[in-house]
């Protein structure tokens, strides 16, 4: 996730202070985190920004290249396509000059005293599934081999994903892939860093947990894949 920017000296959250910024999927987890680093940095969302919710990532990026605002939080590859698409026009009469002004991972590790990256996606299975733990492990090897690949050939990956996703500018992809930390980390060795994140939910608002932690047969433990699986 990052702020884009019209403004190439927006380099911190507080550098927003008095600013508007779009915000996508109110009450939802780039909101709830945005509002948690900031926090963190001594900024009051009601009174230092100004946020305009918008229904979608999309909503959020038609904003910025239409010049409608100056500031918009986006998730990879929306932010990738942003910046491509601002390429693609006359940047006098259409499209504003973008930056990638905020790294909110960056952002998240300085405020939090943490890494700088964020545990903000996952791969779940069903019960039933769990009970067969050698698929479970080859379902999470493959996706593993998968991202390495794309980390390696960007290039590719951007083609093969855009043969598949029509909205999608290969180039695009290419550079969110870039500009990311893709990793592939089993659930029980990231546990930490989730409970980590999951106690920050707890404390701001118990409901979006159910009002507890997880319990532990809610983190796989991968068996290794049997002899001959493919």
């Amino acid at each position: 996730m990052w702020v884009v920017s019209r403004d190439p000296s927006v380099k911190r959250l507080a550098d927003l202070r008095g600013r508007e910024i779009a915000m996508p999927f109110r009450g939802d987890m780039p909101d709830i985190l945005f509002g948690l680093v900031a926090e963190r940095e001594g900024i009051d969302l009601r009174k230092d920004l100004r946020l305009r919710y918008v229904a979608t990532p999309i909503d959020a990026m038609q904003l910025l290249v239409t010049r409608r605002v100056e500031n918009a939080l986006l998730a990879e590859p929306a932010v990738s396509m942003a910046l491509r698409k601002t390429g693609s026009f006359p940047l006098s009469l259409v499209a504003p000059e973008l930056h990638r002004a905020i790294d909110l991972q960056a952002e998240w590790g300085r405020a939090l005293g943490r890494d700088p990256r964020i545990p903000q996606a996952g791969i779940a299975v069903m019960a039933s599934v769990m009970d067969r733990p050698d698929l479970v492990a080859r379902i999470a090897g493959a996706y593993a081999q998968a991202l390495d690949w794309c980390n390696t050939d960007a290039q590719e990956c951007g083609r093969m994903v855009a043969r598949h996703i029509d909205a999608l500018l290969p180039e695009a992809v290419a550079d969110s892939i870039a500009s990311s930390r893709l990793r592939a980390v089993p659930a029980a060795e990231a546990r930490a860093e989730l409970e980590f994140l999951f106690g920050l939910l707890l404390k701001k608002n118990p409901a979006l947990l159910g009002g507890r932690l997880p319990p532990d047969d809610f983190y796989a433990r991968l068996a290794a894949p049997s002899r001959g699986s493919r």
